[in-house]
C-alpha cells in the first residue's frame, strides 16, 4: 500500500461528507483512516457508509492523541494527515505526496498563503510564533497548517513518543523532527476560498497552547508513550 490518509475528526460530520467521496475517488488505492473523536453529532453514522478504516474514541482525547492513534494505525509508505474539510483541497494531498517522493524529505508540511486575519487571531499567532521560536528553535512560518505528510518509518518513530494532546501537537511533531535531525520541507499553498472557516483560535486557546510549549520543551521523549 503506497498511501495512507489519516483524518482526525469532531463533530466534522458536514465537512466528512463532502470530502470523503473525494479522497476516494482521487485516492481509489488509498488506505483512508478515520479517527472519530468522541463526536456527538452525525459523524459516527456518515463514517459507517463507506468501506474505509474508522477509529473511535470513546471520547474526546484532542487532536494528538486521535492522530497517534491513526497513524500508529497506517500501513502506507507514505503518511498524511489532514484537516477534515480539505483546506487545501484534494491537490494539496497530492503535492504533498509528490514532494515527499520527489525530495526524499522526511515531513512535508504545507504552509497557508490565505488566513483569517481577525486581531485576536493574529495576536495570538504573533505571541505563540514567538514563543515557538524561542523555546523550540523551530522557524517555520506556518507550523499548524492542517495538512502534514511522513514517509512511513518517520511517522512511526515520531508519533510512538508524542505526547501532546491538543493543537500543540503539530508544534511537537516539528520539535521531534529537529530533535532527530530529519528532513523537513514546507510547501506553500493557497487555502481553498469556501474552507476559510473563522478559527477558534483566540487568547484563551493561546495561553493553553504555551503551556503545551512548555511541556515539549521539558518532556523526555526517551521512551514509547502508546
Amino acid at each position: 500500500m503506497k498511501l495512507s490518509i489519516i483524518i482526525p475528526a469532531y463533530n466534522e460530520e458536514i465537512s466528512l461528507e463532502k470530502s470523503i467521496p473525494l479522497i476516494l475517488k482521487a485516492f481509489p488505492r488509498a488506505e483512508l483512516i478515520v479517527v472519530n473523536d468522541g463526536s456527538f453529532d452525525r459523524t459516527k453514522d456518515i463514517l459507517s457508509q463507506f468501506n474505509i478504516k474508522i477509529i473511535n474514541n470513546e471520547k474526546n482525547l484532542g487532536k494528538g492523541l486521535s492522530l497517534k492513534r491513526g497513524i500508529l494505525a497506517a500501513e502506507g509508505e507514505l503518511v498524511i494527515f489532514t484537516d477534515a474539510d480539505l483546506p487545501f483541497r484534494i491537490e494539496g494531498i497530492k503535492k504533498v505526496a509528490e514532494a515527499l517522493e520527489e525530495t526524499g524529505a522526511n515531513i512535508a508540511i504545507a504552509e497557508k498563503l490565505e488566513y483569517r486575519k481577525n486581531a485576536s487571531y493574529l495576536l495570538a499567532r504573533a505571541i505563540v510564533k514567538f514563543f515557538i521560536r524561542v523555546f523550540l528553535s523551530i522557524h517555520f512560518k506556518d507550523t499548524q497548517a492542517g495538512l502534514k505528510g511522513f514517509t512511513k518509518n518517520t511517522a512511526k518513530e515520531i508519533f510512538q513518543i508524542t505526547k501532546i494532546n491538543r493543537f500543540a501537537s503539530d508544534i511537537e511533531i516539528l520539535f521531534l523532527a529537529k530533535q532527530k535531525n530529519f528532513k523537513v520541507i514546507s510547501l506553500p499553498l493557497q487555502v481553498a476560498s469556501d474552507n476559510l472557516r473563522p478559527s477558534s483560535f483566540n487568547l484563551k486557546e493561546g495561553f493553553l497552547f504555551l503551556l503545551d510549549i512548555i511541556r515539549i520543551k521539558i518532556a523526555k521523549y526517551d521512551e514509547k508513550n502508546y
